[in-house]
């Protein structure tokens, strides 16, 4: 038997932003859920089951930076995508290399990217789950 796929998680602080991108996930046959900053979204991701998340960098609260940190404190495998304007500035940052993003999306991107990476991304997950290799 498959394990069911969780949720996509989005947080952005342009709450118009994060409806539009989990309206246009569910329009692909993604269960997504919207959050209006990294506080909600972390609340969310522990009591729900989240497969992957999609969070803007510079949100108030809780950066996305700081949400992938707790992210992977509880699950180090779970793929977490950034989307920002401040694109350059994050890859000069030694620091992200250490958190484990799977790709950083500079705003504007093109949904249809961000679509392909969630669901390859989602793929290799379940291809880990039927062979049980876990990702560590």
């Amino acid at each position: 038997m498959h394990k069911p796929i969780g949720q996509v998680l989005i947080a952005d602080d342009n709450v118009a932003l994060a409806n539009i991108v989990a309206e246009r996930f569910e329009a692909n046959g993604l269960a997504s859920i919207a959050c209006r900053d990294g506080v909600a979204a972390w609340n969310l991701f522990q009591a729900r089951e989240i497969s992957v998340v999609v969070s803007d960098f510079d949100m108030p609260g809780m950066s996305g930076t700081e949400l992938c940190r707790r992210v992977h404190g509880c699950s180090p495998g779970l793929p977490f995508f950034l989307v920002t304007a401040r694109e350059h500035e994050l890859h000069s940052d030694p620091q992200i290399r250490t958190l484990n993003v799977e790709r950083i999306f500079p705003k504007p991107f093109r949904f249809a990217e961000l679509l392909c990476s969630v669901k390859q991304s989602l793929f290799e997950q379940g291809r880990r789950s039927q062979s049980g290799t876990v990702s560590i």
